[in-house]
């Protein structure tokens, strides 16, 4: 079984917007203000940045992996959302969405089977896709501004979105209709 090596500091000159680990733990990305998705390889004895990964034209606002494949998704400013497969060495969009989101894509979920990603944005809009092929399957309105993070439950069906004035709502993920208590 991989070992994790002891924390080490990565230093970067670039702003970032979040980081996480890949689900084996071996990688680590984060979306650059520089519209660029940024890979670090954590298996060897020094934390190394791989080439990083590019296609957004803005800032890149939210990524998520899948939880069982080599596949990150990634949304960014000009509300693009896109697909990656984060192992290769210099990796092309297997599937994106241009204009999945008016404008500023703010975040990105993929459910615990991985079957769906969620995506958030500006447009106060919440909308659900196929992870396979970027297919849109829900979209979710209700909020009246920005929606800035979405989120799945651990049993995948129920989705939660939260928005600039502070509304949390719980959406049932099959019907794309909030879901009651």
């Amino acid at each position: 079984k991989y070992q994790p090596k002891p924390l080490q500091v990565v230093e970067t000159e670039r702003q970032m917007v979040g980081v996480m680990f890949s689900p084996c733990g071996k990688s680590m990305v984060s979306g650059g203000y520089d519209g660029l998705l940024h890979r670090w390889d954590l298996t060897q004895e020094e934390i190394t940045e791989q080439d990083p990964i590019a296609g957004h034209q803005g800032w890149i606002q939210g990524c998520d992996f899948h939880p069982s494949s080599s596949r990150v998704f990634s949304g960014d400013s000009w509300g693009r959302l896109a697909c990656y497969d984060y192992l290769q060495a210099k990796p092309e969009p297997i599937w994106a969405v241009e204009s999945a989101h008016d404008g500023w894509l703010r975040d990105v979920a993929v459910s615990p089977d991985g079957t769906l990603v969620a995506s958030c944005g500006r447009d106060q809009q919440v909308r659900l896709w196929a992870t396979a092929d970027g297919r849109k399957l829900q979209q979710m309105s209700g909020h009246e501004v920005d929606v800035y993070q979405v989120g799945f439950h651990p049993d995948g069906q129920y989705l939660v979105s939260a928005d600039a004035h502070g509304v949390v709502r719980k959406w049932d993920v099959k019907n794309g209709q909030e879901a009651g208590e």
